[in-house]
């Protein structure tokens, strides 16, 4: 700190480690100018405990990595969209399903790059609308040979509204009740 203060005559929010009078850790910024008082030199500080923060801080970055990790692992294809059809989240699933990174999906409109959901632009508007969610069941998306039974949900954000798409696999599923209907018949 004083290294940085002959230097620059004022350091803003340096963080130092205190430990206080019960042996609790404390961390704290501290703001400090280098003047001169009386012909003496003197720093004048002020000192903030930013432990609850810095906790805080901590806490939300886990959270975030949690979640993040949660959507990521999902089996189930997860789309958010906002209002304008804009997608702002595409897990792995979706990667893998649509074979498109989620780099080159997020920021883009989900009716131009997968034309195949304009089908069901209608259903979409309206969970964004009503603010109800919305399964459609056995859908083949792209004119892939896999079955999926989608769930639109309305997602509200600040103030803004979009919608998440989730896709579920259920091709295996659906081929055994074709058979088990089948075997009924006979």
């Amino acid at each position: 700190l004083l290294e940085a203060l002959e230097k620059t005559v004022e350091v803003k929010n340096f963080q130092v480690s205190l430990v206080d009078r019960t042996g609790n850790d404390i961390v704290a910024t501290t703001s400090s100018t280098l003047l001169v008082y009386e012909g003496e030199t003197c720093i004048e500080t002020i000192l903030r405990d930013v432990s609850e923060e810095r906790k805080r801080e901590r806490e939300i970055s886990f959270l975030k990595s949690y979640l993040s990790n949660m959507i990521e692992s999902m089996p189930s294809v997860l789309i958010s969209i906002d209002q304008n059809g804009m997608i702002n989240q595409w897990n792995k699933s979706a990667c893998d399903a649509f074979d498109i990174p989620a780099d080159k999906a997020i920021g883009k409109n989900l009716f131009h790059l997968l034309p195949t959901f304009d089908a069901y632009r209608t259903e979409i508007g309206g969970v964004a609308g009503t603010g109800r969610t919305k399964v459609i069941p056995h859908q083949h998306l792209g004119g892939d040979s896999l079955i999926y039974d989608i769930t639109l949900f309305p997602l509200e954000n600040a103030g803004s509204t979009g919608v998440v798409i989730r896709a579920d696999d259920i091709t295996e599923l659906a081929k055994r009740e074709l058979a088990l209907r089948q075997t009924q018949k006979m």
